[in-house]
């Protein structure tokens, strides 16, 4: 037969904690930059259909880019894909792409087909003209692998174990 429980312990009854083991507050961690302070596009390849796309630029760089376009040139900053996709062997269909962008850090994840070459470059787009801010480096999508219409045959293992008993 069990015990019956001990009953509970009133908070009058119970000595105080002593000094050292008192829970030790906790120190601030040291805080970790979000920006490095430079120009930079990042091209990450997610799979076999699509790319992340980091970037970070700074005032400077925006700033010299709208001198460029010069002052009576409404502009837009955008982030612009190319992508040179694969459409038969040895041949490749280009294509150029324009995504709006409204911050100066942010990420972007793109679709492509399969195979191809994807670069980027952020910049101010104006009436035709583009002028470049910063390039990413090129990246290329791995190949879609077709999966195996028919599967494997079964493996024959040959006869299970005996297991013993951990009891």
């Amino acid at each position: 037969m069990s015990q019956p429980p001990e009953p509970a312990a009133s908070e009058a009854a119970l000595p105080a904690a002593p000094a050292p083991f008192t829970t030790p507050s906790r120190a601030a961690a040291p805080a970790l930059p979000l920006v490095g302070g430079r120009d930079r596009l990042d091209v990450i390849g997610r799979g076999a259909t699509s790319a992340l796309m980091f970037w970070e630029l700074t005032a400077d760089a925006v700033a010299r880019a709208r001198a460029t376009l010069g002052p009576d040139h409404p502009s837009t900053l955008v982030l612009r894909v190319y992508t040179n996709a694969p459409t038969a062997p040895g041949t490749a269909s280009p294509s150029v792409t324009d995504h709006v962008v409204d911050r100066w850090l942010g990420h972007r994840i793109v679709e492509a087909p399969a195979g191809a070459r994807l670069t980027a470059s952020l910049g101010l787009r104006s009436d035709g003209a583009f002028v470049h801010i910063v390039d990413g480096a090129a990246l290329r999508l791995p190949d879609e692998v077709p999966l195996d219409p028919v599967p494997p045959a079964a493996v024959e293992l040959g006869p299970r174990p005996a297991r013993e008993d951990a009891r």
